[in-house]
């Protein structure tokens, strides 16, 4: 049964966890600089504004820009007569562009601190640029976060709308020690909209509407939203993992990510310094041995009432029990990071940590990115059970949703 939905709204659910980014951006035909937000953080010591957008990359000459901070004027104190203030910003275009004419950038503009505190941020290109490219300002978190591990999605795109998939993937997540979830939104389908209301009424999700990118750009913008992600990251969650739809790190030895992530750290000479854990990307998908995937399904926890419940609901977690060669760390490879040891990510690992920091990769005996997508040869595949101990809970906790928001009729079991 499919039920419909209107476009997520901040009226429909609680406004700090539904959030519009709103692109500014100026001129006609291609725009110079398209900002999507400022945050404050602290870079190397120092405290900065660090704006995060999309650049035109034909016509950036520039690595340094004028940031103009400004102030509501009722927040000034008396005696202060101006309400703006400049310094000197310094540019970074993002790898990982694939050769668009639009790639992601960072743009860090340092605070005075004699100054008061900043609330907008606006890019000064150079002085015949008759626009200001502004942004407002997100403070910086303090004291110790409030999640142990946090989950960063890139943008949903393309109507996408197949709610199983979405459950399935946001409720392992879960049983693997995810307290929070922070979702890109640019076109969801009614059925991934009702899914995304009902995670974020339940304080579970966070939602963040990504509006259209100006174009050519690779992949709706998404390393500008993962850097997004990471930035109001900091002193919110411990760890951050970045992952796609349809990709689960799941422990082959442990019973949570976090227990996996304290025994690989027992394992460094250097564990103050880790600030991010590789994990390698493996396609895991059926055997095109029916008997011999229906004999591994039996010999497993699971009964034969879960078996016939999980193949309905689709549940890839427990289908995919195969998987092919393992990936190398320099593709298709994700991670868990530390986001107050790391100054700019890239889609697959960190792109640059602060000073001192690293990353490790995990042993694939210990860990896979598990990868639930139908590309591998078929023909030299491997079993890998692991996802099943997570099996009978997860199985339960996705039909139950799926009542629960009326996609399913309560009489099915």
């Amino acid at each position: 049964m499919q039920k419909s939905q209107e476009t997520l709204t901040k009226d429909d659910v609680n406004e700090k966890k539904v959030s519009t980014l709103k692109v500014i951006r100026y001129g006609e035909g291609h725009p110079r600089l398209a900002l999507y937000s400022a945050h404050e953080r602290t870079l190397d010591g120092a405290m900065v504004v660090t704006v995060v957008g999309l650049v035109d990359r034909d016509n950036v000459q520039f690595t340094q820009v004028t940031c103009r901070f400004s102030v509501e004027k009722e927040k000034l104190g008396s005696g202060n007569d101006t309400s703006y203030w400049d310094t000197q910003g310094k540019v970074l275009v993002l790898p990982e562009h694939h050769s668009q004419r639009y790639g992601a950038a960072l743009i860090d503009c340092p605070i005075l601190l004699e100054r008061p505190r900043p609330n907008l941020v606006s890019i000064v290109v150079n002085v015949t640029d008759p626009y200001l490219y502004s942004a407002q300002i997100t403070y910086l978190d303090t004291g110790e976060p409030k999640r142990q591990l946090a989950l960063c999605m890139p943008p949903i795109h393309s109507g996408y709308n197949n709610w199983k998939e979405l459950v399935e993937t946001l409720e392992l997540q879960q049983l693997l020690g995810v307290d929070r979830a922070d979702v890109y939104a640019h076109n969801t389908g009614p059925n991934v909209t009702s899914v995304l209301n009902y995670y974020v009424t339940r304080g579970f999700l966070h939602v963040h509407e990504w509006p259209d990118p100006p174009q050519p750009v690779h992949y709706f913008g998404q390393l500008a939203a993962i850097n997004d992600c990471l930035l109001r990251m900091r002193n919110v969650a411990k760890l951050v993992l970045f992952t796609d739809l349809d990709e689960v790190i799941v422990p082959h030895r442990h019973d949570s990510l976090s227990d996996m992530l304290q025994d690989v750290l027992k394992g460094q000479q250097d564990p103050d310094h880790v600030g991010a854990f590789n994990f390698l990307n493996s396609f895991f998908v059926p055997s095109n041995d029916s008997e011999a995937q229906s004999r591994l399904l039996q010999n497993s926890t699971l009964n034969s009432d879960q078996i016939r419940l999980a193949r309905s609901l689709g549940l890839k977690a427990v289908s995919g029990v195969y998987h092919g060669k393992v990936f190398p760390f320099t593709e298709r490879s994700k991670c868990i990071v530390d986001p107050l040891t790391v100054t700019m990510m890239q889609v697959h690992f960190v792109g640059i940590f602060s000073k001192g920091f690293r990353s490790v990769t995990v042993d694939p005996s210990i860990s896979l990115l598990h990868h639930y997508r139908g590309r591998e040869d078929r023909e030299n595949l491997v079993p890998e059970t692991s996802a099943l101990k997570f099996a009978p809970e997860l199985i339960r906790r996705v039909h139950s949703l799926g009542k629960a928001v009326g996609f399913l009729e309560h009489s099915n079991s």
